[in-house]
Order: C-alpha cells, then sequence, then structure tokens
C-alpha cells in the first residue's frame, strides 16, 4: 500500500496549517491503523 499526499494543488488556506503539520509519522501511524483493520 502505498499512502501519498500531495499539498502542491492544495487551494483550500483553511487547511493549510494541518497540511505543514502532517508528518512522516503521521502518516506511518495512519498506514498501521489501516493495516491493522485490514492486515
Amino acid at each position: 500500500m502505498t499512502h501519498t499526499y500531495d499539498w502542491r494543488e492544495l487551494t483550500d488556506e483553511s487547511r493549510y496549517e494541518r497540511a505543514r503539520n502532517t508528518t512522516e509519522g503521521n502518516l506511518r501511524a495512519s498506514l498501521d491503523r489501516l493495516a491493522a483493520l485490514f492486515g
């Protein structure tokens, strides 16, 4: 599974802060939760 966030075309300024705060650790935790559900 590949989990990708591409913020290059993000135009909703209200989401900028959340996008900037998304870390590799956040993405890893999300993948781990998905794996627990479907793995």
